[in-house]
């Protein structure tokens, strides 16, 4: 007991630490009514809503009017059972919850012994009486069999016919924090939507903070219009996802997927391919991951890992703008811009017109800039641009390389249900790239989230998450100089 009580505390301060981010809630609800076989309200009936992966249960009873409901209902698989004195019991099995769901499923008691169960197998009406949202949300068995290309989970709302994912952007890997909120879900509302990951806001501007492993994600929600209030501070749509969590029972998978182009077909039959002989000779690509989870205390403590690692290598033609032999020299006589040769003026003649009040400057003699005017930062920095290997004066650079990324992303859930009144998880995410030497990001995402009864059927939902990035890019010139 005193354990627990250190547990919640530990919990509890780091909640009030954490900035709290206006999270939006995932969770779902379960309602309706207990009835008798002439349909007339039970109250007082017993309720009771299993989780049938965790074996967690939690119990209501009925109102006057015969009804009962669950709140801050974690997506899944449930069982829900009324029973009531002189009546059978009644059993509803196979209701699938999803994430920010509202499902109802009525019960009808006949007369006869508690210890008779009437069961119902079949899955009740997944209509939503009780919401006007328009979502669409892919479950577990979709995301774990769709390719989703990159392996980046947001990709999945470009299944929805409404959405118009931007095709200007190839960038839709899961380092590229731009891409989750790169599309326009009902009008006008690229990178001005919702990105929640469950229930936390993960925006960063209009980038994302953090982006989870296609194999620990339990499913996502794309929503339009017509989204509760609580998502009102945003001018789109809505994408969420929802994490896999441990279970009862210990499970797990486990990929890999390679590209080597040594295995490319050749178009030309009689050219001949030594293997491993150039670096530029095509993507080589290498993929594994693997996720784990089960029970740390069954019905009690659970826990789900994911992890996954990326060593990609691609051919990248770079195009560029150098100064050319004479502009090193300062000379600017031939350089042609739009078809003409800008006239270079000395700014340290500078003066103002009297009559005009416009500036007036005196160009340089022959468009060209004397030495004894070079700043030796500049020179110090014109020493470090490679020389034009291409004719003329723009996109005079052009070479091939082989950008390399490497990538590995970490997230670890932790579920612990205290009692009936009380639940707590808690949920970090990390990982981090070098993007072909250029620059490294390390992104982290922590997650804390606290649901307890207090007074009646007064409940109380409290979540706090916080990110870090840390972008790194050693100093280099730009990409076009002039």
């Amino acid at each position: 007991m005193k354990q627990s009580i250190a547990g919640i505390v530990a919990v509890g301060s780091l909640m009030l630490l954490a900035p709290l981010a206006n999270a939006q809630d995932y969770r779902a609800r379960v309602q309706g009514a207990v009835e008798d076989s002439s349909q007339g309200a039970l109250p007082g009936a017993t309720v009771t809503l299993v989780n049938t992966a965790t074996g967690v249960a939690v119990a209501r009873v009925t109102n006057e009017e015969g009804r009962y409901l669950f709140d801050f209902v974690e997506p899944g698989m449930y069982t829900v059972t009324a029973e009531l004195e002189g009546f059978k019991q009644a059993e509803q099995q196979n209701v699938r919850v999803q994430q920010r769901g509202d499902v109802t499923a009525n019960l009808t008691l006949d007369v006869g012994g508690r210890e008779e169960v009437v069961t119902v197998r079949v899955a009740p009406a997944a209509v939503a009486f009780n919401s006007s949202s328009a979502q669409l949300t892919v479950e577990r068995q979709l995301v774990d069999q769709l390719p989703i290309g990159g392996r980046n989970p947001y990709n999945v709302a470009a299944l929805d016919p409404t959405v118009l994912v931007s095709p200007n952007t190839n960038e839709n890997r899961p380092y590229h924090h731009a891409f989750a909120n790169d599309y326009d879900g009902g009008g006008g509302t690229r990178r001005a939507n919702d990105v929640l990951l469950d229930g936390v806001p993960l925006g960063a501007s209009y980038k994302t903070a953090y982006t989870p492993a296609v194999d620990a994600v339990e499913e996502i929600t794309i929503s339009k219009n017509s989204v509760d209030a609580e998502n009102g501070h945003s001018l789109g749509g809505i994408i969420s996802l929802n994490m896999k969590s441990g279970t009862n029972t210990f499970h797990g998978s486990a990929y890999t997927n390679f590209r080597d182009p040594n295995m490319n077909a050749r178009t030309d039959p009689s050219l001949e391919i030594v293997p491993d002989t150039s670096p530029l000779r095509g993507t080589e690509l290498q993929m594994y991951g693997a996720t784990v989870g089960g029970p740390i205390k069954r019905n009690t403590l659970f826990t789900f890992t994911s992890f996954e690692q990326w060593n990609d290598s691609r051919p990248l033609s770079v195009v560029r703008t150098v100064p050319t032999e004479r502009e090193r020299q300062g000379d600017f006589s031939q350089s042609v811009l739009d078809g003409a040769v800008r006239t270079i003026y000395n700014p340290f003649t500078s003066t103002v017109d009297p009559t005009t009040g416009s500036v007036v400057r005196q160009p340089f003699a022959g468009n060209a800039i004397p030495r004894d005017l070079w700043d030796p930062v500049a020179l110090t920095m014109l020493e470090q641009i490679p020389m034009p290997n291409v004719a003329g004066n723009v996109d005079n650079l052009q070479y091939n390389v082989a950008e390399e990324v490497d990538y590995w992303n970490l997230s670890q859930r932790i579920d612990w249900n205290i009692s009936d009144r009380l639940k707590l998880f808690g949920r970090y995410g990390v990982f981090r790239t070098d993007l072909g030497k250029r620059s490294s990001r390390t992104r982290a995402f922590c997650h804390l989230s606290e649901r307890r009864a207090l007074i009646g059927s007064i409940r109380d939902a409290r979540r706090a998450g916080r990110y870090v990035a840390n972008n790194a890019t050693p100093p280099r010139l730009a990409d076009t100089v002039r």
